[in-house]
């Protein structure tokens, strides 16, 4: 008797980044962490994960530095596309409670009557 095969159930790449962004949290990367960062370094961190991801695949160019190009994380291209991903989903969060923050501290403009 021959038994169906599974279908393999295709996970969406944002489903795939919202869990990254969860298992970053559990490991102490949370609001809190992603707040002191307001230097732009979480973007700047995606922006080199994702290098390292471009790196993986084209050659690196000649006389680079290996360290720079990425070349130790090229054994999981797909998480070095999550991670950076998830930093990405991080800064818009933080930029988003910054905006909140900075609504509730304006003053609040007086009405003449």
């Amino acid at each position: 008797m021959n038994t169906p095969k599974r279908k393999r159930r295709v996970i969406s790449g944002a489903d795939q980044i919202k869990t990254e962004r969860a298992r970053a949290r559990k490991k102490g990367h949370g609001n809190r962490h992603d707040d002191r960062h307001s230097d732009k370094s979480l973007i700047t961190n995606a922006r080199d994960t994702l290098q390292s991801y471009l790196n993986a695949i084209f050659a690196p160019p000649r006389g680079a530095d290996l360290w720079e190009c990425g070349r130790r994380h090229h054994a999981n291209k797909k998480k070095l596309l999550l991670v950076a991903g998830q930093l990405v989903a991080a800064e818009i969060e933080r930029i988003d409670r910054a905006e909140v923050r900075k609504q509730k501290r304006a003053p609040k403009p007086e009405i003449a009557w």
